[in-house]
Parts: C-alpha cells; structure tokens; sequence
C-alpha cells in the first residue's frame, strides 16, 4: 500500500501540471501544446496502470479459497469458448482435447478460469503471424498412485530463450513492450492455490508448451 501512495504522491505533479497547461491560453495555442498534453496523459496512464497492476498482485497475494468442485475441462472449454473468435481472426488455429469422465477437483472457478486466459492469450498473441494451439487434459497418476489433472497448452509461436523462461514466473517481467508482466507471476499463484504446479518448456523460433498439473482429492 506504501508503494501505491507514492506512486499517487509522483502522479499529483502530473496532473496539475495537465491543470495548468489545458487551462492557460498561452500554453493551448504554442506549437507543442499537444505534444506536452500527450506526454502528460502518457505518464499519468502508466502511473495509472503501475497503481492497478500492483493492487491485482496484491490481492493474488492473499489466500485463494477454493469454495467450490468443478471440471477442469469445463473451466478450460469455456475460457477457451471466450478466446476462438478472436483467435481466428488473427489466423490461429486452435484444437482442445479432453479425456472424457475427468474427475471434479476443489477449485476457485473465477480465478482458474483467469489463469487459463491468461495462458491461452498469451500463447496466441505469440503467434501473431497466425499459427497453432493445441489443448489438451487428461488425467495422469503418478509413481505414488496419486492423481492430477493434467492442462497443457501448445503453440507455434516466436518461443522464449533460456534466460527468458528463468523469468517469465517473476512478478512484473514482462516480454512484451508494454506492460508490467504481473499476468503469468498471477497463474503460478492461482495453480499454487490449487495445490498445483505449472511447468513450461519453448524454443526460439519453435514455440512454447505450459504443463499444469492439479491434484484431484477423493
């Protein structure tokens, strides 16, 4: 909360100064005059986004109740339902296979269903030539005879370096050029939340393939 009082305190300055420059006739009729209001807007805009990128991390940072039992893949088709159109539009080709019979886990469905946007859009805003997705969930025991439902989503996309994916998890590192990276940091905790664990594994040129794997209790 400190931290979003002083970025409020940075952005005072900013706004009078908007105040002073849209309210003066000698400021309005200069020939920078929208150049310094562009300016302005620009930095109250990102002071604006920085205050709300922290308070979402801040919230994700408390303890996610898992208040309901739901199907994986139900969560998964639906996000995925919110995401086809725009995916065709940019030439992304997408399949999502399911083992039928999944069993129910205890989840947050709002926050799973956040994590899974956030996955499926990024994979597809990395294909932004066009490409494929492939979703895929099924059920897997592991060597204790424990059960997880497993979530992986596939693209061709541009893929990631090495020093890249040491990253991608931490809270505000970001690939793209705008934006504070808080997205994936959120999913990591949302699995975490879940008892879950993510994985991811890409090359350069290649693509990238993020593995979720929740555990089912019963």
């Amino acid at each position: 909360h400190e931290l979003i009082n002083r970025i409020s305190s940075m952005l005072n300055p900013a706004h009078l100064a908007k105040i002073i420059l849209t309210s003066d006739e000698r400021y309005r009729s200069g020939d920078d005059y929208d150049e310094l209001l562009d300016s302005i807007d620009g930095i109250i805009q990102e002071g604006n986004d920085m205050k709300k990128m922290i308070e979402n991390e801040l919230d994700f940072l408390r303890e996610i109740a898992l208040d309901t039992e739901g199907n994986v893949a139900d969560v998964l088709i639906k996000v995925h339902e919110s995401l086809k159109d725009e995916m065709r539009k940019n030439s992304v080709e997408s399949n999502v296979q399911v083992e039928p019979n999944l069993p129910k886990i205890a989840m947050n469905e709002s926050k799973l269903q956040l994590a899974f946007y956030n996955l499926i859009k990024n994979a597809s805003e990395a294909m932004s030539k066009g490409g494929k997705l492939e979703i895929t969930t099924y059920l897997k025991k592991n060597k204790g005879q424990k059960e997880s439902v497993i979530v992986e989503i596939k693209d061709t996309g541009i893929g990631m370096t090495k020093e890249q994916l040491s990253k991608i998890f931490q809270p505000f590192y970001t690939t793209k050029a705008r934006g504070l990276g808080v997205g994936l940091s959120n999913v990591k905790t949302i699995i975490s939340g879940h008892k879950g664990k993510i994985e991811v594994e890409s090359k350069v040129g290649i693509g990238t393939k993020f593995v979720v794997a929740i555990p089912v209790n019963r």
